[in-house]
């Protein structure tokens, strides 16, 4: 996500990649106290450059000589944030709270992540005691609010809001956020302003143009709701749920009933490649020798058009079958898919 105050920066593995790191140093000599500085700051660096595969396959080398060296742990989990694996994140901002119960912008990143996963009701739990541990820092609040919102308690979720927005009067995000709550609300022309004017701070910013085609939509408006969705959907190769399901509602209010049902055929395709992806994701994070959970997983990534979260699995697999043709055929999609 953009925001200035959760800028991934060099604070902050993936337990599959640590597994094999594991593995595969279990013989080795032991690092040099120079020679783990000198990984960890080129992980850092990685991540810092926006390359969170990198990050890490250096900073699991890392994390597999020294578990919590520095903020080895803090630094992972923002890798998975950025590379789409919440579900890891989640047990990096764990372990890094388990050395450091204070920190709370590991605090923070655990809620968030929890949120991102769309698990409500624990990053709302989670988000409470972020903003306990950090009372000036507007994000816990914000992000506890949206899984209020979600969780269906929109006076918990106006409390949470409004605090973040104190804090942070003119945060395009926490602006973003008020302007869902004003939807929520059924207050259509105050959120259609409140989006409308984030959009002139960031124009490109996706979940904002989302948020304006639900306002218009929700308002009676649904040709020009047909619009901003259809352009979000062609942007994400047709691979969210979420944006099918407005896109398909949106056309059929509007009186194309043909192209409404097609679309609506294709969100509830996606959608269970969604539900799928979960179910994969929980069994290889709980038996990550399993190999052939790992190949549906990755090859699901694929075909959702998350490359950068199958290409971590795919170097897993690599380790673990480097002989196995459906592992070479894997290689050879997401190397198809990467140059095309």
């Amino acid at each position: 996500m953009t925001h200035r105050r959760l800028r991934l920066r060099p604070l902050a593995l993936l337990p599959l990649v640590g597994l094999v790191a594991l593995l595969g140093s279990a013989l080795a000599p032991a690092a040099t106290a120079q020679d783990l500085a000198t990984r960890y700051q080129a992980g850092a660096s990685a991540l810092q450059q926006g390359n969170p595969l990198r990050a890490l396959e250096i900073l699991g080398s890392v994390a597999a000589e020294q578990r919590d060296y520095r903020d080895v742990q803090m630094l992972l989990g923002q890798s998975c944030l950025m590379a789409g694996l919440h579900r890891p994140a989640k047990q990096h901002f764990e372990r890094a709270l388990q050395t450091q119960p204070q920190n709370g912008q590991a605090a923070f990143l655990l809620g968030f992540s929890l949120y991102q996963a769309a698990r409500y009701f624990e990053a709302a739990e989670a988000l409470l005691k972020a903003g306990r541990m950090s009372p000036q820092n507007p994000l816990p609040p914000l992000y506890r609010g949206l899984a209020l919102l979600r969780l269906g308690d929109a006076q918990g979720a106006r409390r949470e809001i409004d605090s973040a927005l104190r804090l942070a009067p003119q945060d395009p995000i926490a602006r973003a956020a008020g302007a869902e709550l004003e939807l929520a609300e059924g207050n259509y022309g105050a959120a259609e302003k409140s989006i409308r004017s984030v959009l002139g701070q960031t124009p490109q910013q996706q979940e904002a143009r989302l948020l304006l085609g639900r306002i218009l939509l929700e308002s009676g408006r649904p040709g020009e709701a047909v619009a901003v969705f259809g352009e979000l959907a062609a942007q994400s190769g047709d691979q969210r749920s979420d944006i099918l399901y407005l896109l398909g509602q949106a056309q059929l209010r509007s009186g194309d009933t043909a192209t409404g049902r097609a679309t609506l055929e294709r969100f509830r395709r996606v959608k269970a490649q969604e539900s799928r992806l979960r179910v994969l994701e929980a069994q290889v994070s709980t038996t990550p020798e399993d190999l052939n959970a790992r190949l549906e997983l990755t090859s699901l990534l694929l075909e959702l058009g998350q490359t950068q979260a199958a290409l971590v699995h795919l170097a897993t697999l690599q380790r673990q079958a480097p002989q196995d043709r459906r592992v070479r055929a894997l290689a050879e999609r997401l190397r198809n898919a990467i140059a095309g």
